[in-house]
């Protein structure tokens, strides 16, 4: 990144905005989608190209893995990653029953979702920081110049966080009514 490269700092901003709001989409309380798991690691790949998916009548997941060894290491996976699923590996498959929608339930949800905005503010912190320190660093353009890409680069991740919060409130509000 350059001194000039206000539009690739912006950019950087949005991506993880865009990010933020895919990710906080596929958080649930009373359904469940493949999407909310196929990002999980196991080893070198993900989840989801690992197994297939398959929603049963009662609501609940079946995953059905290409390599039987995955089934294990995906349900450690699914279990350490804070969604609040209780997988169980049966055959081969990997079973995930569908929770109770409870009070709790929708607590552990927002905690959750709230991690995930925390992480997406320090992304754009970070990319701040890096952005301040390359227009520190270069040796060209004056005292004004700097100054005015200073505050670009501040009213870029200020509209950055603002739509982070605003993606976590409308989030909160859906999961709370549901």
């Amino acid at each position: 990144m350059n001194q000039f490269g206000n539009e690739l700092v912006s950019e950087e901003f949005q991506k993880a905005v865009a990010s933020f709001k895919r990710k906080a989409g596929l958080y649930f309380v009373d359904k469940m989608s493949f999407e909310m798991m196929s990002h999980l690691k196991l080893g070198s790949s993900s989840l989801g190209s690992s197994c297939s998916f398959n929603q049963l009548p009662d609501g609940s997941v079946e995953l059905s893995f290409f390599e039987r060894a995955n089934a294990k290491s995906a349900v450690r996976a699914i279990t350490s990653s804070k969604l609040g699923l209780c997988p169980k590996a049966r055959n081969g498959s990997v079973y995930i029953p569908l929770p109770t929608v409870t009070s709790s339930r929708r607590s552990a949800v927002l905690a959750s979702l709230f991690d995930l905005k925390e992480q997406f503010k320090a992304s754009v912190r970070n990319t701040r920081r890096r952005a301040v320190s390359d227009l520190k660093a270069a040796k060209c353009g004056g005292c004004d110049f700097r100054l005015s890409r200073l505050k670009l680069i501040d009213a870029a991740s200020a509209k950055a966080f603002a739509e982070l919060e605003e993606v976590y409130d409308l989030n909160q509000r859906r999961l709370s009514f549901s």
